[in-house]
Order: C-alpha cells, then sequence, then structure tokens
C-alpha cells in the first residue's frame, strides 16, 4: 500500500505539467469538437420553457471560454405581447458567483442592437412581496438609433411616439417581473441630432377609457442630456436640456410624470398619469413663424409667460396634465 502511495506522489511530483497540460487539452477539444448543432437545436426550446414564452432565434453559435459563454450570430428574440427585438451578434455569459447561492443572473453584450452597442448585466435580488425574487438590471447603450427603438416601443405599444437622431444611455433597474411593487431606476442619457418630426400621439388614458390623441409639431432639439429616477409610481426629472444658442428651439425642463407599469394577460403595459412640468424654453423668431400649429400653441397658451429675446421669445411657465383632460393647463411657476 505503501508503495502505490509513494507511486502516486511521484507521479505527481514529476510530471505534473504533462498532467495539467493533458487535463487542459481534454476540456479544450471537448468545448471545441462539443455539437454546436446539437445544442443549438435545445437552446430556443429550453430559453422558451423557463422564461414562460421567450422564444430565440438564431443562425450560428459558438462558446466562448474567456469569459465562458456562448456567441450568437443574426439574434431575433420573441417576448409575449412585445415586437421582436434583432441583434446582429450577441456574446452571453452566466453569472458564476450566483449560480453557486442558487441566484439566476449572466451578462449580454449585443452588437447591432436598434443599430448600437448595448451590455446588459442582469442579476436577481432580494425577494419581493409575491415571493419572486426582483431582477438588479444595469443597461449601457451606445449609438442606439432612435428611429429603431422608437419603431419597437411603438409595434409593442409602449411609446407611439416616433423620434430621430441618436442616444446613449445608463441605467441601473429594479424590476419586479410580477409588478406587485413598480419599477424603480436611474437614468442618464445623452441624445445627438434628436428630433420629434410632425405626429399625432395617442396617450393612454387607463383601461377603461379610449386613447387621448395629442398632436405633436415637428421640434428638433439638437443635442439633449437627460437625468431622472423611476420610482413611486413617477418619472422625477431632474434635468431635460436641448439645444443651444445657436438652435431654433433651446430649453430646460424639470418636474414628474405619472408613470405606472399595469399588469395585463399577455404582460404588462405603461399607464401614464398627471404630467407636472416646469419649462423654460427659448425660440427664434424663424421658428415661430414656421409652424402654424406652434405659433396656435404659443399664441394661446403661453404668451402671458413670454418675455422678447434677440431674435425670438423666453418662456418659462409650468405645464399639468392628468389624465382625461383634453387640454393641458399653464400656469406661472410657483
Amino acid at each position: 500500500m505503501g508503495a502505490l502511495v509513494a507511486g502516486l506522489i511521484n507521479i505527481f511530483k514529476f510530471h505534473k505539467l504533462k498532467i495539467a497540460a493533458t487535463v487542459f487539452f481534454t476540456a479544450l477539444f471537448g468545448i471545441l469538437l462539443f455539437p454546436l448543432s446539437d445544442l443549438g437545436g435545445v437552446l430556443p426550446a429550453t430559453i422558451h420553457a423557463q422564461t414562460g414564452g421567450v422564444y430565440v432565434q438564431f443562425e450560428q453559435m459558438g462558446l466562448n471560454l474567456f469569459p465562458f459563454g456562448v456567441s450568437l450570430d443574426q439574434v431575433q428574440v420573441e417576448l409575449p405581447g412585445r415586437a421582436p427585438i434583432e441583434a446582429g451578434h450577441i456574446d452571453a455569459s452566466p453569472w458564476i458567483l450566483g449560480a453557486l447561492t442558487a441566484k439566476t443572473g449572466g451578462s449580454v453584450d449585443a452588437q447591432d442592437l436598434f443599430g448600437g452597442i448595448v451590455v446588459a448585466d442582469y442579476r436577481e435580488g432580494d425577494k419581493a412581496k409575491g415571493g419572486n425574487r426582483i431582477a438588479n438590471i444595469a443597461v449601457d447603450a451606445q449609438g442606439v438609433q432612435l428611429p429603431q427603438l422608437a419603431k419597437f416601443l411603438r409595434d409593442s405599444q409602449m411609446l407611439g411616439l416616433s423620434m430621430l437622431g441618436t442616444v446613449n444611455l445608463s441605467t441601473q433597474a429594479q424590476i419586479d417581473a410580477l409588478f406587485g411593487q413598480q419599477p424603480a431606476a436611474d437614468i442618464d442619457a445623452t441624445f445627438t441630432g434628436f428630433s420629434i418630426p410632425n405626429q399625432t400621439m395617442e396617450i393612454s388614458q387607463g383601461p377603461d377609457m379610449p386613447p387621448m390623441k395629442q398632436p405633436i409639431p415637428e421640434i428638433k432639439f439638437g443635442n439633449a442630456k437627460l437625468a431622472a429616477k423611476v420610482g413611486g409610481g413617477n418619472i422625477n426629472i431632474s434635468e431635460f436640456s436641448f439645444g443651444s444658442a445657436k438652435d431654433s428651439v433651446a430649453g430646460k425642463v424639470r418636474g414628474q410624470i405619472g408613470f405606472t407599469m399595469v399588469k395585463v394577460p399577455n404582460g404588462a403595459r405603461p399607464q401614464m398619469g398627471t404630467v407636472d412640468l416646469n419649462i423654460d424654453i427659448t425660440m427664434k423668431q424663424s421658428f415661430l413663424d414656421s409652424d402654424s400649429t406652434i405659433k396656435g400653441i404659443v399664441d394661446g397658451f403661453l404668451q402671458r409667460y413670454g418675455s422678447p429675446t434677440q431674435g425670438g421669445m423666453r418662456y418659462t411657465f409650468n405645464m399639468k396634465q392628468s389624465p382625461g383632460m383634453v387640454l393641458p393647463q399653464f400656469s406661472a411657476i410657483q
């Protein structure tokens, strides 16, 4: 017995590099020779079963060593009650430490998602009132094309607003998938070439009320910055600044917008509440004269809150609108 133990010790003592190399190359070739085509057929079905309706399609699949995970090309993700999401390439890796503590999570690096690069990290957190775990989500997005994002939101019946330009976004969010409590999030975004084309927007007023149709004239914001917090059923805007002295429109907006997620049979949908905003906006006279709708709104509602500037007008006012109101109310900022 002693001779056997001594022999094993000698093997590990004098041949440890050979043993390590054997283990390493066995694992490496096991990964390289793994039947990915078989896994590619199983993965969509597994995701569909585990997520309760999310379906993933892709053209090619590969394995990554560092960090360990999978790579997918030409990906389409179908969410219940939402429009499909498409990406050119995705690298996904699991949250290893979370797996050791019986919590799920992972990270995703998506290329050509809404025309930009989006990196997202998801980790299960503490339990919510319903017994499910809160989802902690961090997202960093660069170069996202607003027309593509707006189309997804519109097709998903989440926000019927067309937009132009690009956005860089960073957010940290806590979401209860059962919506027993409202989402909370910190949002920081910068916009380039941001504008809203002329359109009519439908705004939800509640489950038993028809949507309100709100005409929106073309507005070119240029470059813009947004800092906001979501929580307690509101979007609290600490800063939304846009435009500069050379632009036709420039200004700042602060205040809050009522925002809740309402659970419906096929998921959840946003419901807008009371809007209460303090607005400071400067418009050049050429812009005021360019659109009869804009001039009508300014002359009809904002004239008393205006003061002349060189080449235009500055308006400082408060705007409030509650669900069911056809027109917003304007007043002086207190």
